[in-house]
């Protein structure tokens, strides 16, 4: 028995061993004979051993820490889906148009995040497919999806935010960088791609050669998600690098013309954006990528209590990668959001000048 496995147990026949499918045609273990009155059982993720049976993660630890995160997680990815709506409102509402609501690159950015924070709270409700009425099915479903649109998150992020760069640095010609958004696009896609189908590429494989391929369509899937992830935040690293260059060589242009204040403090502005809320959001990316690596090969199978660990480094790291973005997105270099401030200064000022006309 290898150190990354803990999942094996020894019963006196096959039959005792509980290798039935689950909903998505995984079979929950494997049985290897060794003599005629002994054989091992092999629990296959997500499920451990316990009284001899092959069962879920919380069912073997029991409900009372597991609990206690969930609510945690549960609390931090609510503030992100609530943090989301009041972007949506600030950066929708027209003030010159009396309120209207109008969709531009940043509403749709915070409208990805709404979307995959509620999608992993949607997860919780199978949590570590504890409940046995609730399909297998579901809960990976959601789960991938919630992982596809973090790579589409983060696509609509650059577009917004390179747009916003190119328009504080335009003076007469706007630079072009067509190629560079449309790799990141294409990174993006590919990656969100192969996250969304994996699960059904394997079932399809199922029916037509049976389990031998199995972990070799995971693997490749895998090999795909994990190279366009790591290739993502690589590219974006240095697209951001290059934007903050990029601010600071147009800002030297007239630093000393008081007439540009307002464009040289907007440019000091998307700099901390960057210090403050860029470079920490991919270095959380990097940090969650590498535990999902090391969950996948090792930490997910060495025990109950570590895939549970696993799963929560993952979220809280998506969690704070995700109010990263939410600061990007809201464009403030000190983030003004509280639960005070959910209607948008429009709507306030709209009120404010109906009840004076009607006085």
């Amino acid at each position: 028995m290898s150190f990354c496995s803990n999942q094996r147990f020894n019963a006196t026949n096959c039959d005792l061993c509980n290798n039935e499918e689950n909903d998505l045609g995984i079979y929950r273990a494997t049985c290897t004979v060794k003599t005629n009155m002994t054989a091992i059982c092999e629990c296959l993720r997500p499920y451990f051993p316990l009284n001899g049976k092959c069962q879920s993660a919380m069912r073997t630890t029991g409900l009372g820490w597991p609990v206690t995160i969930l609510v945690i997680q549960a609390i931090l990815k609510l503030y992100n889906v609530v943090y989301a709506v009041w972007i949506m409102r600030l950066k929708g509402y027209n003030k010159s148009a009396r309120c209207q609501f109008k969709f531009n690159l940043v509403v749709y950015g915070a409208l990805c995040v709404a979307i995959m924070e509620m999608l992993r709270l949607l997860s919780f409700s199978d949590p570590n497919y504890y409940i046995d009425a609730v399909p297998d099915r579901f809960t990976s479903t959601i789960t991938e999806l919630s992982n596809a649109l973090v790579m589409v998150c983060l696509c609509v992020l650059y577009v917004s935010f390179n747009r916003t760069v190119q328009s504080q640095c335009a003076s007469g010609k706007k630079p072009s960088r067509n190629w560079a958004k449309n790799t990141v696009i294409g990174l993006a896609a590919v990656g969100a791609g192969a996250t969304i189908i994996k699960d059904y590429v394997v079932l399809i494989v199922n029916l037509a050669a049976g389990n031998s391929y199995e972990s070799l369509v995971y693997l490749v899937f895998n090999a795909i998600s994990v190279v366009s992830m790591a290739s993502l935040f690589i590219f974006l690293t240095v697209e951001v690098r290059t934007f903050y260059n990029t601010l600071t060589m147009f800002s030297e242009t007239f630093n000393d013309r008081a007439s540009q204040a307002q464009t040289i403090h907007r440019i000091d502005e998307l700099q901390s954006l960057i210090n403050r809320y860029f470079y920490p959001a991919i270095a959380c990316g990097f940090l969650t990528l590498l535990i999902v690596l090391l969950y996948s090969f090792c930490t997910a199978d060495l025990s109950a209590a570590s895939y549970i660990l696993s799963w929560t480094f993952i979220h809280f790291a998506q969690s704070v990668t995700t109010l990263l973005m939410l600061f990007i997105l809201e464009g403030k270099a000190v983030p003004t959001f509280s639960c005070r401030s959910c209607v948008p200064d429009c709507k306030k000022n709209y009120d404010k000048s109906t009840q004076d006309d009607g006085a």
